[in-house]
């Protein structure tokens, strides 16, 4: 009888699992050479049309099928054309088929409705389930979009714009009131293009400025709201007639093929520049008349590329209309009076930041904020109209780094419509910030004369990391609108608006009297010294 020591047979075992596992190999990396399944990646189950109508479903279909279905608990429709290859949308109502978004529409055979309030979808290819996705509550006039992080809702259209960073810009820094100068220099100096965009437009003075640039040849189009809160006000038409008038073109964002709930965001580019304020294009904030604001103009062609594929992205989807038809069925609001203009209270300044990064919502604005917040080590400074409650995503972020140590201070404006919602809040947090001994007090602005009301919306991180623009502090805006931020890193950005901050806290100046003013200053002091002495001495005499 053969007798076969033991370890032999262990090293025989080993060698053929070894060589099965290879071979196995073998066959499983054959298998991967074959196209993966179909798969749903987009759903539309709640247009903002009569009836739900365009409802649609957007697959990927790596190669044709001799069959594809798609079904939910109630009923089932068959793709007619199963040639078709990538990106394809399946049609659920005939009678008003979607906009393409670059993929293929195919028609169907059978009846399935999306239901809003949320439902199991299946996928069958050949027979076979191959993917299967669940969604519920649906919301208007959004997609569910498979993306990296997840299924989530997104407005149908909405870009992906990515972060757009340069570590060799130069900026212009400036605030409102006087913020008038280098905006109306910028436009001036346009010798190719501008693209302004803004949520409402009504300042003659851009006005003029724009229609000359494109007497002189200069490409300019602007990109504007169409349901503004309160309405469009007539100042408004009478300035977007003018442009029109002139030969400009003007895009209006809105109607039944929406993304976004605002077009909130405001800037321009000019040539290679980019123009971002907090300000709107309208007397009260371009034109000085009324708000404390921020602003930069940056001299960056990365910047002022991303601004521009921004800038096409939104002039150029359904959404968008001329004013020439959109004023065909639009109304307009009485105008507001427009105030007085108040002084310059700082002045310009030149700087290169370390860092420049170009933020876009609802991409990536609002979650580039939070992270600023969180990673806060030493202050922050925050400027906003409002903050919503004490609860929002930035709020929170705030509170947070106050919790671990960080020196948090918010100003907010004491308008009349945001007065008592504003003192309220700030009675909530400061007695939170009491309770708790954590170095956080919010406070609202006392003018002082200076400006009428606080409007812009910035945030100073650790005195060095400066982020201004259109994001106002609430879920809405972080999730829903169009918005523009740019941060700016470097400490002669952060020492600019923590000057500005500083003052609007404590109701003070900005910046010191010129020196023809201190001399002035100083004749009248002597005078009035004198004066003073006469008048007691003449007191003592009698």
């Amino acid at each position: 009888m053969l007798r076969i020591p033991s370890r032999w047979l262990v090293y025989g075992v080993c060698f053929l699992c070894l060589s099965t596992s290879a071979f196995v190999g073998v066959s499983v990396s054959s298998d991967t050479t074959s196209s993966p399944d179909p798969e749903i990646v987009a759903i539309y189950p709640d247009p903002v049309a009569e009836n739900d109508q365009g409802e649609f479903v957007e697959l990927i279909v790596h190669s044709s099928t001799s069959s594809l279905v798609l079904r939910d608990d109630e009923g089932a429709v068959a793709v007619s054309n199963t040639t078709v290859q990538g990106r394809v949308q399946i049609a659920l109502d005939s009678s008003k088929p979607p906009p393409t978004d670059g993929a293929q529409t195919v028609g169907t055979n059978g009846t399935l409705s999306l239901a809003n309030t949320g439902e199991r979808l299946e996928l069958v290819a050949d027979g076979r389930v191959v993917d299967v996705v669940t969604y519920e509550n649906a919301r208007s006039g959004e997609r569910y979009i498979n993306t990296d992080d997840g299924w989530e809702w997104r407005p149908r259209g909405a870009t992906d714009l990515p972060v757009v960073e340069s570590s060799s810009a130069r900026a212009t820094l400036y605030a409102f009131p006087g913020g008038t100068e280098p905006v109306a220099r910028s436009l001036k100096s346009a010798t190719d293009r501008i693209l302004l965009a803004g949520y409402t437009f009504s300042d003659p003075q851009i006005t003029t400025l724009l229609i000359e640039a494109h007497r002189r040849g200069v490409t300019v189009e602007l990109l504007l709201d169409g349901g503004p809160v309160g309405g469009m006000l007539k100042r408004q038409a009478r300035q977007l007639d003018r442009l029109v008038a002139a030969g400009v073109t003007v895009h209006m964002l809105g109607g039944e093929h929406a993304r976004y709930r605002f077009h909130h965001a405001k800037y321009a580019v000019v040539d290679e520049s980019a123009i971002i304020l907090t300000e709107n294009w309208k007397p009260a904030g371009v034109g000085s008349r009324s708000s404390r604001g921020w602003g930069t103009t940056i001299k960056d062609r990365q910047i002022a590329a991303g601004l521009t594929e921004l800038f096409r992205a939104d002039s150029s989807w359904n959404d968008s209309q001329s004013w020439s038809r959109y004023r065909r069925t639009a109304s307009f609001e009485p105008s507001d009076p427009i105030g007085d203009r108040y002084d310059r209270t700082v002045d310009p300044q030149s700087v290169r930041p370390n860092r420049t990064r170009l933020l876009v919502g609802p991409e990536n604005a609002a979650h580039t904020l939070r992270g600023a917040l969180s990673n806060a080590t030493t202050s922050i400074r925050v400027v906003q109209v409002s903050i919503g409650g004490p609860d929002g995503p930035f709020t929170t972020a705030a509170i947070a780094a106050a919790r671990r140590g960080v020196s948090v201070r918010i100003l907010l404006s004491s308008e009349w419509y945001v007065r008592d919602e504003n003192r309220a809040m700030a009675a909530q947090l400061n007695r939170r910030a009491n309770r708790s001994d954590l170095d956080l007090r919010v406070k609202l602005a006392d003018p002082r004369g200076r400006f009428e009301k606080i409007h812009a919306k910035g945030v100073i991180i650790d005195s060095d990391t400066v982020m201004l623009g259109s994001l106002n502090w609430n879920q809405n805006a972080a999730q829903n609108n169009r918005e523009l931020l740019v941060a700016m890193e470097g400490k002669t950005v952060g020492q600019y608006y923590t000057a500005i901050f500083d003052a609007d806290w404590n109701g003070e100046d900005t910046h010191p009297l010129p020196v023809g003013a201190l001399v002035v200053l100083v004749i009248l002091t002597v005078i009035a010294l004198w004066i003073a002495r006469r008048i007691s001495f003449e007191g003592r005499s009698e």
